[in-house]
């Protein structure tokens, strides 16, 4: 039986009450973590040739300070110690190696950035290039103790691959973790001073400390970075698409249609082809909205310019202009062919219709058609006004038909009611 406190709960209740917190805890901290590394993966591979660009340019320093530290260390000088002796071929032989494992690198890298993206060969590549110059430092370190309890090399080297190459989180923690590990057990092979040796690994930790920091600042700043240019761009690529595109059917604007319109007719007139235009408008749609209400309206609008965009062809561009009125280009058709397509649309859509709070809303377009012929000049504007006569003859002769009219006799005309 439960032991009450003196609030009326029970030590059982405490203990569900603690575990429910540590279980919320524990499910945010695995999110946070499941976030961080779905981040990561989304730039892994952009880092990767960025770090083959950088080690192939790294090599072009790197080369020639090896070469000139090759010259000078190797070779025994006069009046040198069996150990200085035994310390000068070392860094020589160390530096040699070291240019020739990054050139033949820098080579791997140059060769894969010519080649199309491999996320796996990029990294496994990069993750050499520091390997390396972390195994150098660390070995340049140790010979030193020879005859300096000094670790700069591996302090340069720690601090270079920590802020030149952009290595995952883990990964920088294996690797800085393991060179660590390496260089501590090694400095007790070249360094006899018990002192010494104690102080040089306390010195290797915090080198190593460093650079594994400086590398995972520098892998979320650039994340960072990466991922806010790319929410900038889509941001930017919906604002163009919101400003192109009617946010009611989806289909393209009348300023977009415009544009795309006046393209088609230099197209044709510079390739001597027929482009016929189809203007659309649903009858009587007012009285839809009135009797459904604007939603039902919507409905239709939307219904209807899907019918449209699945019966014409992907070159063919549609527009909402306003209302319920819709524009067809039709590129490289004559008058004959857009007619018998306009046919077909009206057929199509007079079959439609929405079902819109268990009510059938059945409805009707009038379809007005003008083609510019193949050579012939025509503005948009000319087209507008032929496309709009041809639609008024249609609801003029009774609405639900195709009528068509001339580009060249075309004139302004005033519209009868929808």
């Amino acid at each position: 039986m439960s032991r009450p406190h003196a609030n009326g709960g029970s030590t059982d209740d405490g203990r569900a009450s603690g575990r429910s917190s540590l279980d919320v805890r524990l499910r945010a901290a695995r999110d946070w973590f499941a976030a961080r590394r779905a981040e990561n993966d989304s730039v892994a591979a952009a880092f990767s040739r960025d770090n083959l660009w950088r080690l192939r340019a790294g090599a072009l320093v790197l080369i020639p300070v090896s070469v000139v530290h090759v010259a000078l260390f190797a070779g025994a000088r006069s009046g040198d110690t069996d150990v200085q002796a035994r310390w000068r071929l070392s860094v020589a032989v160390a530096h040699a190696i070291m240019a020739v494992a990054i050139a033949a690198l820098a080579a791997l890298a140059h060769a894969r950035l010519r080649r199309a993206p491999n996320a796996a060969l990029d990294s496994a590549v990069s993750l050499a290039g520091a390997a390396l110059a972390l195994l150098f430092g660390c070995s340049v370190a140790v010979i030193d103790q020879w005859v300096t309890p000094s670790i700069t090399p591996l302090v340069i080297s720690s601090i270079g691959v920590g802020m030149i190459f952009l290595l995952r989180p883990m990964q920088a923690v294996a690797l800085f973790g393991l060179a660590s590990v390496g260089a501590i057990v090694a400095l007790g092979w070249t360094q006899s001073s018990p002192v010494l040796l104690l102080t040089t690994r306390v010195n290797v930790l915090t080198a190593v400390t460093v650079g594994a920091f400086l590398s995972m600042v520098l892998w979320r700043k650039d994340r960072a970075n990466v991922l806010l240019q790319r929410a900038l761009r889509e941001s930017h690529a919906e604002l163009e698409a919101l400003a192109r595109t009617d946010a009611l059917t989806g289909l393209v604007n009348r300023r977009e249609f415009d544009r795309l319109a006046s393209l088609e007719l230099s197209r044709a007139r510079r390739a001597a082809s027929a482009t016929a235009f189809i203007m659309v408008d649903l009858d009587l749609f007012k009285q839809i909205n009135d009797t459904y209400g604007h939603p039902a309206g919507d409905e239709v609008l939307r219904c209807c310019a899907r019918t449209l965009r699945e019966s014409v062809r992907e070159t063919d561009a549609i527009a909402r202009l306003g209302g319920e009125e819709m524009m067809i280009v039709l590129p490289n058709t004559a008058e004959p062919a857009a007619m018998q397509l306009a046919e077909r649309l009206r057929a199509t859509l007079a079959a439609s219709a929405v079902r819109w709070e268990g009510v059938t809303i059945s409805f009707t377009a009038s379809f007005g058609v003008a083609a510019v012929d193949a050579g012939a000049e025509a503005t948009i504007e000319q087209v507008y006004r032929a496309t709009d006569d041809a639609l008024y003859a249609a609801k003029e002769l009774g609405r639900d038909r195709v009528e068509r009219a001339t580009v060249a006799a075309a004139r302004p005309s005033a519209r009868p009611a929808a």
